[in-house]
């Protein structure tokens, strides 16, 4: 806490201007150790910079890496060590911490061209085709072909897209052998339109998605083709293909044929899931999640609860795999949904070793508030609302999140009367907040979410039958509409109705 005073204090008394919201620094914030270790060689490397105050600047930064977050992390206080003796100017230091991140967009970009063999074979052979300039026993391409054949080779976007390159290129360099064939302009146009279904139908998804949460219909050009030439059998040969072809179809069908179909994709994915790739496994696992969650009223049972969850663990474990950071909503949305499936031990693990991980400006915050949901989860609702008290954020959602938990555990231990004046400054909050001011589903969401505590605490004073039955049909009236914690609301309701 000292620190983050010390920190606003000299902010806003002292002028100092702290590095940590620098657009280098928010980057370098995905920069793993190896990442750092690598970028320190590449901007000594005389062909790639020449600027040795960047150098200087970068050896003074590293010694804030992985947190960033030191109060002496000031620009202040790297120049002094850039520019030993020289007075404090901004407009010199803002243009070199914007040499170094060109810089550093530079070496994303050189690091992933030098680590992908099919960039590499493609920017070659491309040159060599502007150039005219080929052998007849093009071994380039035949090595780039033997690659893209490997049966160890992982499917993805990046897949289809290299074989439509490669087959262009082949046909480009066979017409030069003398050897063209008839039927190489029909495999280049079948590897393209491959390459387009794939990606047109990763589309086609997030439409569907969008239309559900936002009611919003897109264009989908072409969709009815591309699902014609699936059913037909083009994509007999292409199992990723015919799987998105799937999902895109189970958000138009009802329930009974949806739940053959989810199975069918569910047992699909399972058939070629060492096959593929980690970022499109971690793709086509969001997707298959999503049209769970979005269509849970059609999905009642246990099975589709479990597999919804078996989805999104898997995805978070490939991001955990792949050293990935998380957006805090993600973080926000893995935790609720870990619980939601009484995984308690996976989520408190998760919380434990991968809070670091989430890009956000307040960690201490979000840790605080993830600690309390599993509190809350384990019915230590006073420790949580201890926890909960002490945050001190007003960062979108995340605030919105540690005021309705803390609505649910005043509600647990029965404090009616601090949780009637606490969801009145709930409201005013809702009201004034620009956040959610312009996000009207979420303003809903909580509005609905609050009006029906409000009446759960009626309900609990009220002593007359009558008008207990009416504030019973007020609130089943309320939980008709997407509402924060729904499934909450309903199960005290349900234990009210008992009680009566």
């Amino acid at each position: 806490m000292y620190q983050y005073f010390l920190r606003y204090l000299c902010e806003k008394k002292l002028g100092k201007k702290y590095m940590k919201n620098t657009n280098l620094i928010q980057l370098l914030n995905y920069f793993k150790l190896s990442d750092i270790r690598s970028f320190s060689k590449f901007i000594a490397s005389p062909y790639f910079n020449s600027n040795t105050a960047a150098i200087s600047l970068f050896s003074e930064i590293r010694k804030h890496y992985p947190e960033f977050n030191s109060a002496h992390f000031t620009k202040q206080n790297i120049y002094i060590k850039v520019f030993p003796g020289e007075k404090y100017n901004d407009v010199k230091f803002r243009k070199l911490v914007s040499d170094l991140n060109l810089l550093a967009e530079k070496y994303i970009s050189v690091e992933r061209l030098t680590k992908d063999e099919n960039q590499m074979y493609n920017a070659f052979l491309n040159f060599k085709k502007a150039k005219s300039f080929f052998y007849k026993n093009e071994l380039h391409l035949r090595n780039w072909g033997s690659i893209l054949t490997n049966p160890a080779y992982k499917i993805d976007e990046d897949y289809y897209y290299y074989r439509f390159c490669f087959n262009s290129l082949l046909t480009h360099f066979d017409s030069f052998k003398g050897n063209h064939s008839p039927q190489s302009k029909t495999i280049e146009l079948v590897s393209l339109t491959k390459y387009f279904a794939l990606k047109a139908m990763q589309i086609f998804c997030v439409n569907q998605i969008y239309k559900v949460i936002y009611n919003i219909e897109n264009d989908n050009l072409l969709l009815e083709e591309l699902l014609s030439l699936e059913k037909g059998g083009f994509f007999k040969d292409e199992p990723l293909i015919s799987i998105y072809c799937k999902i895109v179809r189970l958000f138009n069908l009802e329930m009974d044929e949806s739940r053959k179909l989810l199975h069918i994709v569910h047992s699909e994915i399972a058939g070629i899931e060492t096959r593929i790739s980690n970022q499109e496994k971690s793709f086509l696992f969001w997707v298959v999640s999503q049209y769970i969650i979005l269509t849970s009223k059609k999905f009642i049972l246990t099975e589709f609860k479990s597999l919804k969850w078996h989805y999104l663990k898997k995805q978070i474990e490939i991001e955990i795999e792949e050293g990935g950071k998380f957006s805090w909503p993600v973080y926000l949305s893995i935790i609720n949904n870990g619980l939601a499936q009484n995984e308690t031990e996976w989520t408190e693990k998760f919380i434990v070793e991968c809070t670091h991980l989430v890009s956000s400006g307040d960690n201490t915050a979000l840790l605080s508030w993830a600690k309390a949901k599993l509190l809350n989860a384990r019915g230590k609702y006073n420790e949580s609302l201890k926890e909960l008290l002490l945050i001190n954020t007003n960062q979108g959602n995340l605030k919105i999140d540690i005021d309705s938990l803390t609505v649910i555990n005043y509600y647990e231990l029965k404090r009616y009367n601090e949780l009637s004046y606490y969801l009145q400054t709930f409201k005013k909050y809702l009201d004034k907040s620009n956040i959610v001011r312009n996000r009207d589903t979420n303003k809903n969401t909580c509005g609905g979410f609050i009006k029906a505590v409000n009446q759960l605490v009626k309900l609990n004073y009220s002593t007359n039958p009558k008008e207990k039955t009416k504030i019973i049909s007020k609130i089943e009236k309320i939980t008709e509409n997407r509402i924060l914690f729904r499934s909450w609301i309903l199960e005290k309701l349900k234990a009210s109705k008992i009680k009566k």
